[in-house]
């Protein structure tokens, strides 16, 4: 029998290594696998066509025994980390509050012609990686009640063209506490990433709910909007598409129009004025547009160190009954300032 020489099967063995470096290359530059390839070791995929309980292991293929997880025995080959894919047009409902539910990267929604929705109720999500709500698909994620999610790396909502994506962060706990997305060292993209434009994608933070991240990009094709918090630690919250405040909407810190396609849409009536209120300066372009019913001054828009001598590129205006709309700006002994709507009667 013919023995192989040792240099023989070394050269063998370098020719499989090369291959497999190639091969590992190849994944980890393509979008639609880096994560799979590169930054979660396992995936587990809902797999319940209504809705059910993220707690319970035979909600989640392949296997129907471990749960999406950032840590534990299943994967040791990446310390447990777990991406988890909703993608069948299932819910997650994440409801538990004796269990904190955790995961690596959260896909729903993840490729085009997939749906799915995660709930988040009461109780506590935390990642070691991204959340994508839509990536190529359609994703709907609710935190309602005090829910408190936390993502690591960023937060996306229709990141990728063709996709839609809806994120609800709603409401209080009996207790008191608000329902919070929390992005830590990254931001939020609504609309798109940090690269490109994706989808039709709304976020909308009410009733005292919060969202915390790096920095907030409202992406043209994105809207945020509601009566909550958006804090933002390390860069602006920019809106290249549309910020609608339904009452007021708090940013916390800095607000960037970023482009003359951008538009501030509000609603003025008898019984509600909607309005930001920015704690840093805002930079401001594009449109104001306003419907409005009822005469008086209101403030639309307020920033604690005011507009750097910015202002809106246009207005539109939309009436109901006899009326007239003009638009003026305050600069404040405090260094704020103010956007001012007037409403005049026309009626004879």
């Amino acid at each position: 029998m013919k023995t192989k020489s040792v240099s023989e099967t070394a050269r063998k063995l370098t020719k499989k290594l090369i291959l497999l470096a190639i091969i590992a290359l190849a994944l980890s530059v393509s979008p639609r696998s880096r994560a799979d390839a590169s930054l979660c070791g396992c995936l587990r995929s809902w797999d319940n066509s209504g809705a059910g309980d993220w707690f319970d292991p035979s909600n989640w293929a392949p296997y129907h025994d471990y749960l999406p997880s950032c840590g534990g025995p299943i994967c040791p080959e990446d310390g447990g980390t777990t991406e988890a894919d909703i993608n069948n047009g299932g819910t997650a409902q994440i409801s538990t509050l004796a269990q904190t539910a955790q995961a690596c990267e959260v896909f729903i929604g993840k490729d085009s012609g997939q749906s799915g929705n995660l709930s988040v109720d009461h109780a506590t999500l935390d990642q070691c990686n991204d959340m994508w709500v839509g990536y190529y698909g359609k994703g709907t994620l609710k935190i309602t009640n005090g829910g408190l999610v936390t993502t690591i790396a960023g937060g996306f909502i229709a990141g990728e063209p063709d996709s839609s994506g809806t994120a609800t962060v709603d409401g209080t706990n009996p207790d008191g506490r608000k329902s919070t997305w929390t992005v830590i060292g990254a931001g939020v993209g609504v609309g798109g990433t940090g690269g490109s434009v994706g989808g039709t994608a709304l976020l909308t933070v009410t009733n005292q709910a919060q969202v915390s991240a790096d920095n907030v990009h409202v992406w043209k094709s994105g809207t945020l909007t509601g009566n909550g918090t958006v804090t933002t630690t390390n860069g602006p919250t920019t809106v290249d598409g549309t910020l609608a405040p339904s009452g007021t909407l708090t940013i916390n810190g800095n607000l960037t129009f970023g482009s003359i396609a951008a538009n501030m849409r509000c609603n003025v009536s008898s019984t509600s004025v909607d309005n930001s209120q920015v704690s840093g300066r805002a930079l401001l372009n594009g449109k104001l547009s306003v419907t409005v019913s009822v005469t008086g001054d209101f403030t639309l828009l307020h920033a604690a160190n005011g507009f750097n001598n910015t202002q809106f590129s246009s207005y539109s205006f939309t009436y109901t009954g006899c009326l007239s709309a003009s638009v003026s700006y305050r600069n404040n002994n405090d260094g704020s300032s103010d956007v001012i709507l007037h409403v005049i009667s026309t009626c004879n």
